[in-house]
């Protein structure tokens, strides 16, 4: 860093006969002629710090974020059972962790929302006797705004019902990839792909979407009961949680779907720890759950269709054959 032709040595030093004497050169300090080279050069390395910042990019609104999402959401539909099978594959944990995580924002973003009477037939009453011959000549304009927002809310319903269905596929193929051989190191993934099918049961769905969300959690149940009843204990109290409150829906379908997922939910943890002590735990602490949930929000849940529930599922049990397992699985379930 030192200029060529320019003496850097201090200048209050004595000299010998217009030289510096070998004495004197060795005696002073190394620091003290580079103080001169660092007054020289902080400058230009003191520079990038007081030039401005470049400005931050602005986050992304609601609406930017869905469409992003759609377009990942369009990729994996897009893309044939193998093809994605094997992108998902060759996909490291930690990818598939950053996966997992677009997929719950793509659940929590396209939840499904009910056609609701948005009163637009309001518009056409008229606030005055004067205004009378008014309001009719824009009837018919009132009636294509009612239509076109029909038509926008049900194409709406229809995208969210094509997104979770598009997620529910991913999470079926990313099933049959970890259990696939030579991917061992993808199986810490099972959990969350668990917790992502707990986080659609309780988000809004459609009834066709739930009727599939509840055929994957069966699924999901009978392959991988380790996980749901040892790995993932917390999880299975969520899943007890979700399938009392749609046990307590007033749609019937949604009843018998919530009742055959308990029902396997127990059948499959006596076949695995041959005991309903734990799972009965759980029903119990999600029903006290629900009704101070309740109790807080003022949303009572309706007794008459639990009870209808439950009718059901001790319907499913005394329907299994009279094996004496079987017969003590029923009697277990009576309890």
């Amino acid at each position: 860093m030192r200029r060529s032709g320019m003496d850097s040595r201090p200048r209050d030093c004595s000299r010998a006969g217009g030289r510096w004497t070998k004495v004197q050169w060795e005696w002073i300090p190394k620091w003290h002629w580079r103080l001169r080279e660092w007054e020289e050069t902080k400058d230009w390395l003191l520079l990038p710090l007081s030039l401005p910042l470049p400005p931050l990019r602005p986050p992304l609104n609601h609406e930017q974020t869905r469409q992003l999402l759609m377009s990942v959401c369009w990729v994996l539909r897009s893309l044939d059972g193998s093809s994605l099978r094997g992108w998902l594959r060759d996909l490291s944990p930690h990818r598939f962790v950053a996966l997992l995580d677009v997929l719950t924002l793509v659940v929590s973003s396209f939840e499904y929302k009910a056609v609701q009477d948005d009163g637009l037939e309001g518009i056409t009453e008229a606030r005055d006797m004067d205004e009378t011959i008014r309001v009719g000549r824009r009837e018919g304009a009132v009636r294509w705004r009612e239509g076109r927002a029909e038509s926008i809310d049900h194409l709406e319903s229809l995208v969210c019902a094509e997104a979770t269905l598009t997620v529910l596929d991913t999470i079926e193929n990313a099933c049959q990839v970890v259990s696939s051989a030579g991917c061992d190191h993808l199986l810490p993934i099972l959990p969350l792909l668990f917790k992502l099918i707990m986080h659609m049961l309780s988000c809004r769905q459609s009834l066709s979407v739930l009727q599939s969300v509840f055929a994957t959690q069966r699924s999901f149940v009978v392959k991988y009961p380790d996980v749901v009843f040892e790995t993932e204990s917390e999880q299975c109290g969520e899943l007890c949680l979700q399938l009392l409150r749609h046990c307590a829906s007033r749609v019937p379908i949604v009843r018998s779907h919530a009742a055959a997922s308990a029902y396997l939910l127990m059948r499959e943890s006596y076949e695995s720890t041959s005991s309903l002590a734990r799972v009965k735990i759980h029903f119990t602490m999600s029903l006290s759950t629900l009704v101070s949930n309740g109790t807080q929000s003022g949303s009572w849940i309706n007794e008459d269709f639990l009870r209808r529930s439950f009718r059901t599922l001790l319907s499913y049990a005394h329907n299994e054959s009279s094996a004496a397992q079987q017969l003590h699985f029923r009697v277990s379930v009576n309890r």
